[in-house]
């Protein structure tokens, strides 16, 4: 009984393996991507080390500035409703992290915190931003606030929505 167990799983696993390099396509390069989910309102800046950050603007330019920072495994859309009822009071930047949505990530880009916190300040400077209200959802909390902690001088609010935390160590 042993023995066809083992023979029904090892079968399960040879067909599961071959049925994931049957499915699994190429790569899609990021131009094509951009040329396919690229919208009007897309904007693109080129940033040090590789990346290429889409985003997004609305509202008037004159008013403050909040940027959106997205959660693990979204990209600025997630903040597709907020935007509409924001849009009177502040001047909206709807930002994709380094492999989300459609801005590009170099091979070995990092995800934590502390990078993410740093590629926000990078991508502010690459825009002039001036002093910012940030608000971020889950792993976008996380970097929103090493953000505020590592750059305080960007930061006029902080908006923390079901945040990462931090290390307790």
């Amino acid at each position: 009984m042993r023995k066809a167990f083992g023979v029904i799983l090892a079968i399960l696993v040879v067909l599961i393996a071959a049925a994931w390099f049957k499915l699994r396509g190429p790569d899609i390069s990021y131009e094509a991507l951009e040329a396919k989910y690229a919208g009007s309102d897309s904007h693109f800046v080129d940033l040090p080390g590789g990346y290429r950050a889409h985003y997004r603007e609305d509202g008037d330019p004159g008013l403050p500035t909040l940027v959106l920072l997205h959660g693990f495994g979204d990209s600025f859309m997630t903040w597709e409703g907020w935007v509409s009822e924001l849009t009177p009071q502040f001047h909206i930047i709807s930002l994709d992290f380094p492999g989300h949505g459609l801005t590009r990530a170099p091979e070995g880009s990092s995800l934590s915190g502390d990078a993410l916190a740093d590629f926000v300040d990078t991508f502010a400077k690459a825009l002039a931003l001036p002093k910012f209200a940030v608000a971020g959802n889950s792993m976008g909390g996380g970097a929103a606030w090493q953000l505020a902690v590592r750059h305080p001088e960007r930061i006029n609010a902080l908006i923390l929505v079901d945040a990462a935390g931090f290390a307790n160590d």
